[in-house]
């Protein structure tokens, strides 16, 4: 059976080719086969100043992160240590012990990441949310903390994890989940 007489039509299909002609052209790159494509340069093409090359009239993308992206790394993985250690009190089945060795290890955390952040202007609110926490951790006793108020944490958290570049309107969002949560943020540490 051939193809006309499986689809019941008479009609005769061409295919055409288009010429090929050798490109005969230089680009910027170097590359003979890509004419007019710029590259940022490196080492190899020695022009590694040339920041953004794109179409005439257009204008580099403008990155709406207040923080370097290598701080906006630490800062997750920091959070990300805090999560996991907060997910193992969600799992604990209420052994304090256990509790409040994750705890600690979550203290530890975000003492780390304060340290971190302390002082610097871009992050005043990321790093009042870290104080809030801090506030919110220390307590005497793991029992203390309930799993409500582990789990308003936790999401805070996330949320930070998700996006570790705060400002006061975000802050001022998560530590009013946190007081939602039953977590007593305006507590004193002693």
């Amino acid at each position: 059976m051939n193809w006309d007489e499986g689809t019941g039509g008479g009609v005769s299909f061409e295919r055409r080719v288009g010429a090929q002609v050798p490109l005969d052209c230089e680009s910027v790159s170097g590359d003979p086969c890509a004419p007019g494509i710029e590259t940022p340069g490196g080492r190899s093409t020695g022009e590694g100043g040339r920041r953004f090359v794109g179409m005439p009239g257009s204008k580099p993308p403008v990155s709406s992160r207040r923080v370097p992206d290598r701080t906006v790394r630490r800062r997750r993985l920091y959070l990300k240590a805090c999560l996991d250690e907060l997910e193992r009190v969600r799992n604990s089945g209420g052994d304090p012990v256990f509790k409040g060795n994750s705890l600690a290890d979550v203290r530890n955390h975000l003492q780390a990441l304060w340290v971190e952040v302390e002082g610097s202007p871009q992050s005043e609110a990321f790093e009042e949310m870290i104080n809030v926490l801090q506030i919110a951790i220390s307590v005497d006793s793991p029992e203390v903390i309930t799993p409500r108020q582990v789990d308003a944490i936790w999401s805070v958290l996330a949320k930070m994890h998700d996006d570790p570049d705060l400002d006061d309107r975000a802050a001022n969002d998560l530590t009013q989940e946190l007081i939602k949560g039953g977590v007593d943020v305006f507590r004193e540490i002693g």
